[in-house]
């Protein structure tokens, strides 16, 4: 489901939605630039009660980056999950190797803030729009007009990236950092929300490489299947336990 709107009495264009288990709000031409090991900036106040959490996901999605970069030399690896995308745009590996100078803090210019604020509050000529997005089955969106990677309440239902072949498969997705891997590809390259889940994904890039570099979860689960790699030899990697 796509739904687009236009913010009242501001111009500041249309805001589409792209609802299912992660949302996207639209605004073109982001990218991030940073510098490595700036302080951590505090973590919105919104996300409190789940600071610990967030504060590891954040780390982790940088970890998982980190190696998604290194694997973006692999060019099976990236056929799998990119197909023939040959000069198209945008280029995933050039993607990637963006998307890893994502800094955990959120302490650098041009990257997006983190929140656990639903609704999020936007100021519209004279009023206040309160815009609630984290309805059921929604575990993460971005709001890109704001610069916000907003966390609904399922986020925190999934877990840690250690979990990786030992609780989880890597193909299932359940991992926070792998949700903040999938937003990041919207704040940096525009990515747009075509389908969800492994099988997709490898739907995609065998059959439309113009829409596996397109779409999120192509940069989630190779982000994934990179740290699978990494970790057991396995991209594939199948876990020991299934919760």
């Amino acid at each position: 489901m796509k739904i687009s709107s236009i913010l009242l009495g501001i111009q500041m264009g249309a805001c589409a939605v792209n609802a299912a288990y992660l949302k996207q709000i639209g605004r073109h031409g982001s990218s991030i630039t940073t510098t490595r090991n700036q302080a951590r900036a505090d973590v919105d106040q919104s996300c409190d009660p789940h600071k610990d959490e967030l504060v590891q996901a954040m780390d982790e999605a940088e970890t998982l980056l980190s190696i998604a970069k290194y694997h973006s030399n692999d060019a099976n690896l990236v056929a799998k999950y990119f197909g023939n995308f040959e000069n198209q745009q945008p280029n995933p590996v050039e993607t990637i190797q963006a998307m890893s100078l994502y800094d955990a803090s959120y302490a650098n210019a041009g990257q997006p803030r983190e929140s656990c604020n639903d609704p999020l509050h936007r100021s519209a000529a004279n009023h206040v729009v309160l815009v609630q997005y984290c309805e059921e089955g929604v575990i993460a969106y971005s709001a890109m007009d704001q610069d916000v990677i907003n966390f609904c309440t399922d986020f925190w239902n999934y877990v840690s990236l250690d979990e990786i072949c030992n609780t989880v498969e890597a193909d299932k997705g359940w991992v926070k950092a792998g949700i903040i891997v999938h937003e990041l590809s919207h704040q940096v390259a525009n990515t747009a929300d075509i389908c969800y889940g492994m099988d997709c994904t490898l739907d995609l890039a065998a059959n439309n490489a113009t829409a596996a570099i397109n779409n999120a979860d192509n940069y989630h689960f190779f982000a994934l299947a990179s740290y699978a790699l990494n970790t057991t030899g396995d991209a594939e990697c199948s876990a020991t336990e299934i919760p």
